[in-house]
């Protein structure tokens, strides 16, 4: 892959749909999901390849945009031809998928990183007076909670995920309440 396709890959503009106080892009998408994965397995040190996996899962995007997540959650048939596509623009390049060398655990560690990092970022922005995306912050933690049930992490990592959960739907209430 050459080097100018992974910067574009972790230059594109997240939120593209949503008004936004400070802008979000792949690149910092990805870096707060390594330092979640980071902060989540502490003291594990996580692997080589979960960490390239962080920094590497959205960059396809380059090719394909940054999709809206309700997109995706909507509409499963277009979510799993979305996968593909990104899939084939890897092997196109001759690189494995970011993806494809991780175990089931650690597989749901990025899953769930990166969905919180969505969540994370919607507090952020509300904290910052943009109470706009609150509606995002509710629907992401109703998805994470629904993989954590259907796919719990490892039982050391479990607690701490849900103890952040729980924090940040008591974001979500407080927002609520002003």
């Amino acid at each position: 892959m050459l080097l100018v396709n992974l910067r574009k890959g972790l230059n594109v503009r997240r939120f593209h749909t949503e008004p936004l106080i400070r802008e979000d892009t792949n690149g910092h998408h990805s870096a707060n999901v390594a330092a979640l994965v980071l902060w989540l397995m502490h003291p594990t040190m996580p692997s080589a390849e979960l960490l390239r996996a962080c920094v590497l899962h959205d960059v396809a995007e380059y090719e394909t945009g940054d999709m809206p997540a309700q997109m995706k959650w909507d509409n499963p048939l277009f979510h799993r031809e979305l996968h593909k596509t990104e899939e084939a623009l890897w092997q196109e390049v001759k690189w494995d998928s970011p993806t494809s060398p991780l175990s089931s655990d650690e597989l749901n560690i990025l899953k769930f990183c990166d969905s919180m990092d969505c969540g994370l970022k919607v507090i952020e922005e509300a904290r910052m007076g943009n109470t706009i995306l609150i509606d995002i912050l509710h629907r992401i933690l109703l998805k994470i909670e629904d993989a954590l049930a259907s796919c719990p992490l490892d039982s050391q990592f479990q607690p701490r995920a849900n103890k952040l959960v729980a924090a940040c739907w008591e974001q979500y209430h407080d927002f609520n309440r002003k």
